[in-house]
């Protein structure tokens, strides 16, 4: 089971690792931390980075050239940030008024008053598990990915007021999803009754909170005044026979920043960016059709600007928005062979895209015109093909970054292409698992199941689909949620009886008996772990009979019956050894290890943590091999404080069967599995037998008498 996270904590040293269908270790836990030194070992020992594609941490690029000042509200979100009684500012305006830009301004000016700043943009709705665990961990605690949003909204209120971080949340209202809406809330309300040292800083189109009670900052961002609108066009580059006609379109564009910009690009293309009259009766006639509504104001000069793009730029720019994430030149060529840096860099001079870092990506409200633009050119389906190939042809070896993976696999889903989807990332299945990225298969597979078309009758379709069910009911009891794990793995082994996979309900039902052995029913987890191990004796699986012995874990060992525990790790050790599993052989090693130390038998346990580093280190797993040297550190320690009597002439003394060092002795006559479970009974008997054997001897004594005398 995981653990509580209102303090850093270890994973018990002999805590016994479950095995899965796969024969991997699996063990929720959290790692120590500290701020000065993050602690990043597998999730044997503590949780993963988190590595979310939904996460983007990269603020836009403000180009100073162009800033234009606004004086009043710079001012008041200064004296916001600064105000030791406001720990909550919200920026709030309609599309495309600079909220983003005015953030990075003001996290320039007060980043020497923070430890640190963090940025996150929310443009692709992370949820708030992914959002909470990032920020911990960039303060330098990790946390488990099975904590509840209720715990975590606890950690990170304590985190953030241990320290004074600046926490810059990006595009909020990106967050549509209703039940993830009000868990932001939620944290976002408790931060506003019981922030003390840190500051949030939100940008958003919508308020997220009202005013209760304690000190709160909603700021209204305004467009450009006259003469700020003036300089803006100015500084882009716009000239005017009077000053006061660029005040003028100023004016008529309600100094919306987004709309000056585009009107700046609409001069450069049709006039070498010089305003007179004829361009501002043209500016007048367009922005009055929607003079009650700046987007679509926005949307008429957009769409004015798009027909006079070059055919390249115009393709070019409704083919690189599907992308997801910021892209880059690489990524632009694969829609457009022929486009170079000076079309993106025209692209962003016109107001079509932002440089974020190194990396162009579309303000959000222009990504949805061009989208709407895309499908009406019915432009979406073929770019996705080719972002398709683009990241097929990245996955060259298997330390390809996992956002190639998730991106192909997001293109192909878009394409309706799941099995193919579902083929991609099979490919990272295994080591996200190991890695402990349960969210993000939790996400895939998901979105998978929602849109698969399961009416195929097609064999291999349905062997996939009932793998996804597997896989995803595993994803699930790793994050504790092991209803919904054994819903799906029942969902499993329907589909895998229904088609004949023997090895496919073998694993399902080995899944199956994990969940309910971490729901405590270590009798009804036998059962399947039972059922398992016949099917795979059947079709002569061993990596999935030794899997299932190891299985039953474990599931002894929660019901405190170490011996019996042992006896099936042998057997797992055996076969392990048998089929060369080198992994195996070690995880069925430290197990039995672990056992061993609660029988006190610290010798033994010693002997296999040891035997265990030796294979973790051959396979290059040092978390592994540091978590059995410290197992074998605390055996030596109690070894060492065992009481050792002095030498004695004569007959050796009789042995206290209590004895602490005698039973922590190597049993030679056992040979080198230490006892098995039956050996052990059989001693224990006969002590018994033999303690009771002088009181046998009188009790037949007096009755012999008895019979005498009468």
């Amino acid at each position: 089971m995981s653990k509580d996270v209102d303090e850093d904590k270890q994973l018990p040293e002999n805590e016994l690792m479950r095995i899965d269908a796969g024969g991997r270790a699996r063990v929720n836990a959290i790692g120590k931390l500290t701020a000065e030194n993050v602690s990043f070992g597998d999730r044997i020992e503590g949780q993963r980075r988190v590595l979310e594609y939904s996460i983007d941490p990269i603020a836009p690029n403000r180009d100073v050239e162009t800033w234009v000042d606004r004086t009043q509200i710079q001012a008041e979100l200064l004296e916001r940030l600064k105000t030791e009684a406001i720990r909550l500012v919200e920026l709030v305006a309609a599309g495309g008024f600079g909220k983003s830009l005015l953030a990075v301004w003001a996290t320039e000016q007060v980043s020497s008053e923070f430890e640190k700043s963090l940025w996150i943009n929310f443009s692709e709705a992370p949820s708030f598990n992914a959002f909470g665990r990032w920020v911990n961990q960039e303060i330098g605690f990790l946390v488990e990915e099975a904590i509840t949003d209720e715990a975590l909204i606890n950690q990170t209120i304590y985190r953030l007021n241990q320290r004074r971080y600046l926490v810059v949340m990006d595009q909020l209202e990106a967050i549509a999803d209703e039940a993830a809406r009000l868990t932001f809330e939620a944290f976002l309300a408790q931060w506003q009754q019981r922030g003390k040292k840190s500051t949030l800083l939100i940008t958003t189109r919508q308020q997220f909170l009202q005013a209760d009670g304690r000190e709160y900052a909603c700021l209204t961002v305004p467009g450009f005044n006259e003469d700020e609108g003036a300089q803006f066009l100015t500084q882009k580059g716009v000239t005017a026979a009077q000053a006061k006609t660029l005040s003028q379109l100023s004016e008529l564009a309600q100094g919306h920043p987004l709309s000056l910009n585009l009107a700046a690009g609409w001069l450069q293309e049709t006039s070498d960016s010089k305003l007179n009259k004829q361009g501002l009766g043209f500016f007048q006639r367009l922005f009055q059709q929607n003079i009650d509504n700046l987007e679509a104001q926005v949307k008429e000069i957009f769409n004015e600007l798009l027909e006079r793009l070059s055919p390249l730029r115009r393709i070019l720019l409704l083919e690189v928005v599907v992308y997801r994430q910021p892209f880059d030149l690489a990524q632009a060529k694969a829609m457009q062979a022929d486009a170079i840096g000076q079309d993106l860099q025209q692209l962003e001079a016109k107001g079509f895209l932002l440089l974020q870092g190194e990396r162009w990506t579309l303000h959000p409200l222009v990504r949805q015109f061009v989208t709407d633009a895309a499908k009406e050119d019915e432009k979406a389906a073929h770019a996705h093909q080719k972002a398709v190939d683009f990241f097929s042809d990245q996955l060259t070896d298997d330390d390809s970054p996992l956002e190639n993976y998730l991106e192909g696999f997001h293109h192909l889903c878009e394409l309706g292409d799941c099995e193919s989807a579902y083929d991609v990332i099979q490919q990272r299945n295994e080591w996200m698992f190991l890695q402990g990225h349960y969210r993000i298969l939790v996400a895939v597979y998901e979105r998978l199941v929602a849109e698969w078309k399961t009416d195929s009758t097609e064999s291999e379709s349905q062997h996939k689909f009932g793998d996804l069910l597997r896989k995803l009911g595993n994803a699930y009891d790793s994050l504790g949620q092991y209803e919904r794990a054994i819903d799906l793995q029942q969902q499993s082994l329907i589909t895998k009886r229904e088609i004949g996979d023997r090895n496919g309900e073998a694993d399902s039902l080995c899944n199956l008996g994990n969940a309910y052995k971490s729901l405590g029913q270590y009798e009804r987890a036998i059962d399947f772990h039972q059922q398992s191990l016949i099917i795979k004796r059947e079709i002569g699986d061993r990596k999935g009979e030794a899997a299932s012995l190891g299985n039953l874990g474990n599931a002894y060992y929660s019901l405190s019956d170490y011996e019996r525990a042992i006896d099936f790790l042998q057997q797992a050790l055996t076969i392990d050894r048998e089929i060369g599993d080198r992994n195996g052989e070690a995880l069925a090693l430290l197990n039995r290890a672990h056992a061993y130390a609660k029988l006190d038998d610290h010798w033994a346990a010693r002997e296999g943590y040891e035997q265990a580093k030796v294979i973790f280190t051959e396979l290059k797993l040092d978390h592994r091999v540091k978590r059995c040297e410290k197992a074998i550190q605390e055996r030596n320690r109690i070894i060492a404080l065992q009481p050792k009597k002095a030498p004695t002439i004569g007959p050796a003394p009789k042995t206290d069967p209590n004895d602490w060092r005698e039973k922590s002795m190597p049993m030679t006559k056992l040979k080198a599995t230490h006892n098995t479970a039956d050996t052990r009974s059989d001693t224990r008997s006969k002590n018994a037998f033999g303690k009771w054997l002088p009181y046998i001897a009188i009790f037949a004594t007096i009755i012999g008498l008895i019979l005498l005398i009468q």
